[in-house]
Formats: C-alpha cells, sequence, structure tokens
C-alpha cells in the first residue's frame, strides 16, 4: 500500500534525481566552454593551466554525480519494489478476506433456506393434518342421521 512515508520517499528520491541531473547538465556546460577557452587560449599563446585543471575538476564533478544518480536510482529501484511487494501482499490478504467473508455468508444463507425449507414441510404436514381431521370430522357428521 502507498502510505504517506512511502510516497514522500519517492517524492524525495525524485527530486534527488532532479536536482543531479540539473547540476550535471550544468557542470557539461561549463566543460564545453573551458574547452573552447583552452581551444582559443592556446591559440593565442596563452598559459592554459589553470583551465585544464579546473576542466579535470569539473569532470571529476561530473563522474562524481554520474554515480551519486546511479545510487539514487539504485534507492528508487528498492523502494517501488519494496512498495509493489507490500501491495500484492495486502491484496493477497484482502482477496482471501473477502474470499472467507463470501464463503460465510454463502453457508449463513445455505442454513437460513434450510431452515426455511423446514418451516414450509412442518406448515405443510400441519396443513395435511389439519385437512385429514376436518375430512374426518366431516366423515362422522355426513354418518349421523336425525330422526324427528
Amino acid at each position: 500500500m502507498l502510505t504517506g512515508a512511502n510516497l514522500y520517499s519517492l517524492s524525495s528520491s525524485l527530486k534527488q534525481v532532479n536536482t543531479l541531473n540539473s547540476i550535471r547538465t550544468k557542470m557539461k556546460g561549463q566543460t564545453n566552454v573551458l574547452k573552447s577557452e583552452i581551444e582559443l587560449d592556446s591559440g593565442r599563446g596563452l598559459d592554459v593551466t589553470e583551465k585544464k585543471e579546473e576542466l579535470s575538476k569539473t569532470n571529476s564533478k561530473i563522474a562524481k554525480t554520474g554515480s551519486m544518480l546511479g545510487s539514487v536510482y539504485d534507492d528508487l529501484g528498492e523502494k517501488i519494489e519494496k512498495i509493489n511487494k507490500e501491495a500484492k501482499e495486502e491484496a493477497k490478504k484482502t482477496n482471501e478476506e473477502l474470499e472467507e467473508n463470501i464463503q460465510e455468508k454463502t453457508e449463513k444463507s445455505n442454513e437460513e433456506t434450510k431452515k426455511k425449507d423446514v418451516n414450509k414441510n412442518d406448515n405443510k404436514i400441519e396443513n395435511v393434518s389439519k385437512e385429514e381431521q376436518t375430512k374426518k370430522s366431516v366423515g362422522k357428521t355426513e354418518k349421523i342421521d336425525i330422526y324427528i
């Protein structure tokens, strides 16, 4: 189940990814500018040692940022797998509970139907018994002759 804590954690990881990608893109832009400056300055005969050092540091930072992105992606993948696993377990549990409830209600309904059938049969037997008594009493009255 996607809880508030899980949602916050995923959101936080996605923000990290966006931030790191943004930083990496800016640093790649800086490296392109430095490469162009180094090319131009070396063509003019200027000292480019500092710019080469800066380029090296920037490339190193880009590599670190890429490594950090990989870690964040791994972490994000693990979080998503965990959430999916929890959701599947919750769904399975819910399905089992629903099946149990359906089974219980079906059994209860079957019992109620049997009770109604028994009551109907009892009523039929009672009605048949009353009809037989009525026939017997009618039969007795038919046999009585009255003389005056």
